[in-house]
């Protein structure tokens, strides 16, 4: 492997710049059920190949990306004399209809490949921490920026924090409230002290106040 190894040596000299070209928006509920974001930035595939292609020709060097029959991805970084290293990577499989297996496969194998082809020259074009493109929205800082999705009404209203009205008919009620309960929480526990305290057994006042032989009611 002495002529391709001296030949990667080589290309790690080579000023390759990479750019982040584009931005994943994460959207995500915290522990108070709110929505939250996340953005990361990363390079495409597309950024990685063609500011590569150059500098591997360059130097004897190219690189391969196929499929095996054992649903895996094999990433081949090969020299013109003839040497060659090679790296796999395991697809999902786990994919329920012929259309779902297309797509999955598709977005797993482009997602794949820029990190087969990204660790196997030894080049870094991403921030530290990854982010899940499957259910994030991605957009191009290049285009018009995406317009911001709020979450759906009935989540809004479902996760609403309680009312302060609430809470002190839970307080009178012999409950404690939660730190940041929602409405529908607060609700359901305001219902279950209702109950309990109609399933207590009434207790009779009895009037001792009374004259010679007189007894109260219910003597």
């Amino acid at each position: 492997m002495k002529e391709l190894f001296s030949a990667l040596s080589l290309f790690h000299l080579e000023d390759i710049k990479i750019e982040k070209n584009k931005e994943v928006i994460q959207r995500y509920k915290d522990k108070q059920e709110k929505w939250q974001e996340k953005k990361y930035s990363y390079a495409d595939l597309h950024e990685y190949i063609n500011k590569c292609r150059t500098p591997l020709a360059k130097h004897g060097l190219s690189i391969i990306q196929k499929y095996s029959k054992e649903q895996t991805l094999i990433t081949v970084l090969a020299h013109s004399s003839g040497e060659s290293i090679e790296s796999e990577f395991p697809l999902d499989g786990n994919w329920k209809t012929a259309f779902s297996r297309m797509q999955a496969l598709g977005t797993d194998t482009t997602y794949l490949r820029r990190y087969a082809y990204q660790m196997i020259l030894g080049i870094v074009g991403e921030d530290d921490t990854d982010a899940n493109e499957h259910d994030a929205e991605i957009k191009d800082k290049r285009d018009t920026p995406l317009a911001k999705k709020e979450p759906p009404q009935t989540q809004a209203t479902s996760t609403a924090e309680a009312s302060q009205k609430q809470i002190d008919l839970i307080k009178s009620l012999g409950g404690r409230p939660i730190i940041g309960m929602g409405k529908a929480q607060a609700s359901s526990m305001i219902e279950s002290l209702m109950k309990e305290q109609a399933s207590k057994p009434k207790k009779t006042n009895y009037n001792t106040d009374y004259k010679g032989d007189q007894l109260p009611d219910g003597f």
